[in-house]
C-alpha cells in the first residue's frame, strides 16, 4: 500500500506497550498471552513453512531488518538470513500462496512506484539462499501488481487477482476488466519459463470491483468464489455482488449479493465462508449492528449451492484492519483492529462458533499487551497457539495460548491434550484413500471429537490467503485405536500441499476440544 493510504490507519496502528504477560485467572474462558517478544522488524507479512518455522517479511528500509524467520518451539528470531534490501528487492504488499511441493510463490508488492512484476519461489529447505536468486528472473508476470491474492487451486496451479497499482484517477470507469491488470492470472510452476502464465477468462467477464486483496476461496466443485474484497471506492456505488469463476471454461457467474466490503475474511470449512466489518473506504450505516457496520458479521455455506449470506451476532467491537483466524476446532477468532472503547477493549481479540444453533454471541478473550491494526498479521501455529504480530509502526509479537490450551481450573491441559505419534512428519495423505493415526495413548482414543487438516497460513493485510479448515472423517479400528481417518475425496477440497493434521479430545467442560500438537503433512495425489 503506498504511503499515502499507508497514512490512512497510522492512528489506529498505534501501539501501546502493556506490561507482563496476561494473568492466568479466567484463561479457561478468554485464554492468556505470554510475554510479548520484541523483534525489531514489523511483521506485515506471516507465512507458516513446512518445516515449522514462520517467514516474517517487511518493508525494506536502511538500516532495518525486512527478512526473519521465528521458530516457535524455541521461542528464537533469526535475522541472519539474506535481506531483500541487500538483493535490491521488495516484497512488501506482495501476494503469497503455498505451492504443491511447499515452496511459497510470492507475486508483485513494491511501493516504489507502487507494483511490480517480481515473482519469487521461497524454498524452506534453503533458507539462505538469496532473493536474487529466489526470483523468477525469466518468468516475470505480464503486468504489475500491488496487493494481489494468490489462492492455490486443485490443480496446483496459482491463481493470481487483484492487485493493481494506483489508479492515475480514482474514478468510477474502473476497475476495468479490458485491462490486463484486472484480468486474472494463472501460474503453473510444471511449465517451463515464459509459458507458466495464461489468462482462463475468456469472453465477457463481470466488472471487477476488487482491486486490492480480493477474498478468493476454492469451492468444492472446483469453481473459485470471489466473496468482496479488501478496498473499494465507496463512491463509484457498484454492486455487491460475488461471482464465480470457472477454471476450465473461463466463464464468470453471478453468486449473489454478499454484504459490505469486508475488512477480513476466511474459509472455516469447505464452502463455508466468514466475513467481517467493513474497511476504511467501506459504506457506512447496514441497519444492522445499530449501523454500526465494522461490528458486522456474516457467513456464507454453499455447499448445499445456496449463495445467501447469513448474519451472525455482531462484534464486541467495531474494528477495521482486524484480521480473522480459524482454530481447529472450528471456531473463527478477530484479532486487532478495535479503535473505539479503553485500551484494554482494543487489545482484546474475540472469538465465536460460526455454526453454534442456536447462535452463539463473540466472546471476548484476553488482551494482549498491544493495540495492533493495519500492517498487523496472525498464523496459526503447530501447537495450536496464535502468533499475532506487527503493527504499522510495532515491531514486536506475542503469542496467544486459546481458551482450549487450560483446564476448567484455568491450569495448563497440556497432560490432557492427545499426542500423535503416527503418521510421520511430512508424510503423504493421498486422496480418497483412509490412513491411520495413532496415538501415544490408548485411553483418548474414545474421546476423539474431530480430525482436521489446517492448510499452513500466509497472512498479510487482514487476510490469510491460504488458510483452510478440512474436517476428515473418521472411525476407530478398535477402542485402543488407531484412528482411521478419511482423507479429503479430492483436491478440490484440500488443494496440494502441506497441512496441519489435528486431533481434537472432548475437553472438561463443554464448547471445549483440546487440541493435540500438530503433524505437518503433505496432501496431494502422490
Amino acid at each position: 500500500m503506498s504511503r499515502t493510504r499507508c497514512s490512512i490507519f497510522a492512528t489506529l496502528a498505534m501501539g501501546l506497550a502493556g506490561g507482563a504477560a496476561t494473568t492466568l485467572a479466567q484463561s479457561s474462558v478468554e485464554g492468556a498471552w505470554e510475554s510479548q517478544m520484541s523483534w525489531g522488524i514489523r511483521s506485515v507479512h506471516l507465512i507458516m513453512l513446512r518445516t515449522g518455522e514462520v517467514l516474517v517479511l517487511d518493508q525494506p528500509q536502511t538500516g532495518q531488518v525486512d527478512t526473519a524467520l521465528f521458530n516457535p518451539t524455541t521461542g528464537a528470531l533469526t535475522t541472519s538470513v539474506p535481506q531483500q534490501i541487500t538483493d535490491g528487492r521488495n516484497v512488501f504488499c506482495s501476494g503469497h500462496s503455498q505451492t504443491a511441493t511447499g515452496s511459497i510463490l510470492i507475486v508483485g508488492g513494491d511501493d516504489s512506484p507502487p507494483g511490480t512484476v517480481d515473482v519469487f519461489l521461497y524454498d524452506p529447505s534453503q533458507p539462505n539462499q538469496s532473493w536474487n536468486a529466489r526470483r523468477l528472473s525469466s518468468d516475470s508476470m505480464p503486468n504489475d501488481r500491488w496487493y494481489p491474492t494468490c489462492t492455490t487451486l486443485g490443480s496446483g496451479k496459482i491463481l493470481i487477482s487483484g492487485g493493481r497499482d494506483d489508479p492515475p484517477n480514482q474514478t468510477c470507469d474502473w476497475p476495468d476488466p479490458v485491462m490486463p491488470a484486472n484480468r486474472v492470472l494463472l501460474f503453473d510452476i510444471t511449465k517451463a519459463p515464459g509459458e507458466r502464465y495464461s489468462e482462463p477468462e475468456t469472453g465477457s467477464v463481470p466488472i471487477h470491483e476488487f482491486m486490492f486483496y480480493p477474498y478468493m476461496a476454492v469451492r468444492s466443485n472446483g469453481q473459485v468464489l470471489y466473496a468482496g474484497s479488501n478496498d473499494h471506492v465507496e463512491e463509484c456505488n457498484l454492486p455487491h455482488n460475488s461471482y464465480q469463476l470457472n477454471i476450465s471454461s473461463g466463464a464468470w457467474s453471478l453468486f449473489g449479493e454478499y454484504f459490505r466490503y469486508g475488512t477480513s475474511a476466511a474459509i472455516y470449512k469447505p464452502d463455508g465462508v466468514v466475513k467481517i466489518g467493513t474497511n476504511q473506504a467501506g459504506e457506512t450505516g447496514t441497519g444492522y449492528c445499530s449501523d454500526q457496520a465494522r461490528k458486522s458479521a456474516w457467513k456464507q455455506d454453499s455447499s448445499s449451492g445456496q449463495s445467501t449470506w447469513t448474519q451472525l451476532p455482531c462484534m464486541n467491537r467495531e474494528r477495521t484492519a482486524g484480521q480473522l483466524l480459524v482454530f481447529p476446532d472450528g471456531k473463527i477468532g478477530v484479532f486487532g483492529g478495535a479503535y473505539e472503547g479503553t485500551d484494554d477493549q482494543k487489545k482484546r481479540p474475540e472469538w465465536t462458533d460460526p455454526d453454534a444453533s442456536p447462535a452463539l454471541d463473540w466472546t471476548a478473550l484476553a488482551p494482549g499487551q498491544t493495540i495492533r491494526a493495519y500492517h498487523s498479521a496472525a498464523v496459526l501455529l503447530p501447537d495450536a497457539r496464535v502468533l499475532f504480530a506487527g503493527g504499522e509502526i510495532i515491531s514486536t509479537a506475542e503469542i496467544f495460548k486459546p481458551p482450549y490450551l487450560f483446564k476448567a481450573d484455568n491450569s495448563s491441559a497440556e497432560s490432557l491434550r492427545p499426542v500423535i505419534t503416527a503418521p510421520a512428519a511430512n508424510a503423504l495423505v493421498k486422496y480418497d484413500t483412509s490412513f491411520d493415526i495413532t496415538l501415544n495413548s490408548n485411553g483418548d482414543y474414545a474421546d476423539i471429537e474431530q480430525v482436521v487438516l489446517m492448510r499452513l497460513g500466509a497472512a498479510t493485510h487482514s487476510f490469510d490467503q491460504d488458510a483452510r479448515r478440512v474436517p476428515l472423517e473418521f472411525t476407530l479400528k478398535t477402542i485402543n485405536g488407531p484412528v482411521q481417518a478419511a482423507a479429503p475425496a479430492h483436491s478440490h477440497l484440500a488443494p496440494p500441499g502441506y497441512y496441519m493434521l489435528f486431533v481434537l479430545k472432548q475437553g472438561d467442560r463443554a464448547g471445549i476440544q483440546f487440541p493435540s500438537v500438530a503433524r505437518i503433512v503433505r496432501v496431494g495425489a502422490s
